[in-house]
């Protein structure tokens, strides 16, 4: 499946699956009906977040969960994301449901034209960059 935008699990009993982001909208969360089921773990809310697609961007959204909905670039600390508040993915990103489910970002700039993912590419750059920068 590589090469397109994708969540791959990297804990529980679906480690190393991996869940096509190709819809325009993806629930995440405790329930069998959800596009990525996360059922082995009751700190996952039955309806967690969701991911959305537009103009070929991904964006992740906590639904408001009652465990949180945590991002963290590779080698970053990681934040917890507002309910309701859209934030873009990016390649590398982990993305943790209520601290206890752990996906991978893959190819999240696969479906975008060259304009978007060169305009990702620096934004990833700039964040990696800011991470490493001392505290004030």
């Amino acid at each position: 499946m590589s090469g397109k935008p994708r969540l791959k699990a990297l804990d529980g009993p679906d480690e190393g699956r991996e869940w096509p982001l190709d819809r325009d909208r993806i629930t995440l969360g405790r329930r069998d009906d959800q596009g990525i089921p996360v059922l082995w773990h009751a700190g996952v809310s039955r309806w967690h977040a969701e991911i959305r697609r537009s103009q070929g961007l991904f964006w992740l959204c906590d639904v408001k969960s009652t465990g949180g909905t945590y991002l963290a670039l590779p080698g970053d600390e990681t934040w917890e994301l507002n309910a309701e508040e859209p934030v873009l993915l990016i390649d590398g990103m982990v993305v943790n449901l209520g601290r206890c489910a752990h996906f991978l970002v893959l190819d999240v700039e696969a479906g975008a034209g060259p304009f978007v993912r060169r305009a990702l590419s620096l934004v990833e750059q700039l964040c990696l960059g800011l991470a490493c920068l001392p505290e004030a």
